[in-house]
């Protein structure tokens, strides 16, 4: 996969808590604020790890290590994701 592919995934990878709440429903009161809080911040982190991944890579020759920091910076926004998405 590209590289400016894989930067785009990561930065989109941040909508993914906007894209669960058509799916999953939010509960209500307090935990909808921690929703609305939660979607800005994964915007900023998914933009912020694809713009550091994207100058990283330009360093880095082994595929290898192109494959584990993308994968890695994957997974931590996945994982934050569903830890801090507000079920029902």
């Amino acid at each position: 996969m590209n590289d400016q592919i894989k930067s785009i995934v990561i930065v989109f990878s941040g909508l993914l808590t906007w894209i669960l709440s058509y799916f999953i429903p939010v509960g209500g009161g307090g935990v909808s604020l921690i929703f609305l809080l939660t979607i800005p911040f994964f915007i900023v982190l998914g933009s912020a790890f694809g713009m550091i991944y994207f100058a990283l890579v330009r360093k880095i020759k082994n595929t290898y290590y192109r494959n584990s920091i993308f994968l890695t910076m994957l997974l931590i926004i996945i994982v934050l994701t569903f830890a801090w998405y507000p079920y029902r």
